[in-house]
């Protein structure tokens, strides 16, 4: 009648093997097992007793939590249970609440149940898990929070924080899921915003990186290949202004009142050869210059004048260099002009220029403004 299930089925074998005439030794380990089983009830109904009497009501709490872990059942476990009742009424609502705070990872609910005055009898072992499930909670509430936030400023760099925070924490997946989803819509709609302010500042470098970046955010195919085709077009005129500022170093001399090419003027435009059969599409205007008299009135020597022969000397300049460049293999489309010396940037000077046809560049703010490129070529005043 005393002691857990342990000891009772031991009873029940123990009379079953005296029936049968066990081997007496058997028997007589048994019986020693349940004495001291009987030793350790009648210890804990002393214990009760003695709880009981000083009203002890941490002590009772426990030793009950001792029996029911034992799986005991007595008279003097069920008089102790009855009297914890009849004291603290509202003890196993309580205990009750622990358990279903526990289960459901209610921090609301175990806060109030250990704020309590007499949550101090309840089991500790419950207490201290009620604790950290409160601790965990409060974290993942500040989590909760703080990804709540983040998506409600659609700042990249507080989701991704936020976001590794979470996951760290174990958020539940539904708010991540909604976080990230976020981060994607704010992501591409930033790469959107970089592509569209690189295509209006038309800057070759910037609009590069804006379209790597566009294509990895899944930015709107449309946009991207108006953006690869303004790219195209950045690319080519930047290729141009190279070969402007390449040309505008170089000087090819040549002779007072001759228009054939020097073997220093040959190796200049051997160079410039170099050049553009790597760029075979710039199209080019070649335009030839020369030194008048100190005497020349301006505008007095024109090209459409049959009488004077120093117009032809700006030409067949212009067309010398033409020939050469024609001669090695460059297929750039390419005009003829005589300036002569009515030029009134050039001025009374042996030079050719080579000038980009308009229409090939498009407008660069890092580049200036104008819509041509100059290549010139000149010689230095003899």
């Amino acid at each position: 009648g005393s002691g857990g299930d342990e000891e009772r089925a031991l009873r029940e074998a123990l009379r079953q093997a005296q029936e049968v005439g066990v081997a007496p030794d058997l028997l007589e380990a048994a019986e020693q097992v349940l004495r001291r089983a009987d030793e350790r009830y009648e210890q804990m109904r002393h214990q009760l007793h003695v709880a009981k009497l000083h009203a002890d009501v941490q002590a009772v709490c426990e030793l009950l939590r001792k029996c029911k872990a034992a799986n005991m059942r007595s008279p003097a476990i069920s008089e102790a249970t009855a009297w914890l009742a009849e004291a603290f009424p509202d003890l196993e609502k309580l205990q009750l609440e622990l358990v279903s705070g526990l289960e459901s990872r209610n921090a609301v609910l175990l806060k109030r149940v250990i704020s309590e005055d007499n949550a101090q009898y309840l089991d500790p072992e419950l207490l201290e898990k009620a604790a950290k499930v409160i601790e965990e909670e409060e974290r993942l509430a500040s989590v909760r929070s703080l990804l709540i936030t983040a998506m409600s400023e659609l700042d990249v760099e507080k989701l991704e924080d936020a976001i590794r925070t979470g996951k760290d924490a174990g958020i539940e997946s539904a708010l991540l899921h909604r976080a990230l989803e976020t981060l994607e819509r704010v992501k591409r709609d930033n790469a959107t915003i970089a592509l569209q302010a690189a295509m209006e500042r038309k800057n070759a470098k910037a609009l590069e990186q804006a379209i790597k970046g566009a294509m990895q955010e899944g930015v709107q195919k449309g946009l991207i290949s108006d953006a690869k085709q303004l790219l195209k077009q950045l690319k080519a005129r930047n290729k141009a202004h190279k070969l402007r500022w390449w040309l505008s170093q170089k000087e090819i001399r040549f002779l007072d009142g001759c228009a054939e090419l020097t073997s220093g003027a040959c190796a200049v435009v051997e160079q410039a050869v170099q050049i553009l059969l790597r760029n075979p599409e710039v199209e080019l205007s070649i335009e030839g210059h020369r030194a008048c008299p100190q005497e020349c009135k301006p505008n007095s020597c024109r090209d459409d004048d049959p009488n004077d022969e120093r117009p032809l000397l700006s030409q067949n300049r212009a067309l010398s260099v033409a020939r050469a460049l024609r001669e090695s293999g460059c297929s750039n489309r390419m005009e003829i002009k005589a300036w002569g010396c009515r030029h009134r940037a050039v001025g009374k000077r042996r030079l050719v220029r080579i000038v980009t046809a308009r229409g090939d560049e498009v407008h660069d703010e890092a580049q200036g403004s104008d819509d041509h490129v100059d290549l010139e070529i000149s010689s230095s005043v003899e």
